[in-house]
């Protein structure tokens, strides 16, 4: 089973910066981060093992919304233009 999650920032951000950001949630850790394919994988505990991976960051167009989309979704929309 897996859960995806969509988290949107209000500026455009780069891998390093992404890792950086996971990297300082206390007792989480990035592994691995590959920037070809924008992958990190965040790990916790004494042993390290995988938590779970971050894709991104992908740029998002804030004039589409629609199914299917990579856009904003109307619900976080006009947080994301304030």
């Amino acid at each position: 089973m897996s859960y995806d999650l969509a988290v949107y920032v209000a500026r455009d951000i780069d891998g390093s910066e992404l890792a950086q950001i996971a990297g300082a949630i206390p007792d989480l850790a990035v592994k691995h981060a590959d920037q070809a394919t924008l992958s990190l994988t965040v790990v916790r505990g004494a042993r390290r093992r995988p938590c779970f991976t971050v894709d991104g960051p992908f740029r998002v167009d804030t004039a589409t919304s629609g199914p299917g989309e990579r856009g904003i979704p109307e619900v976080v929309l006009p947080d994301a233009l304030t």
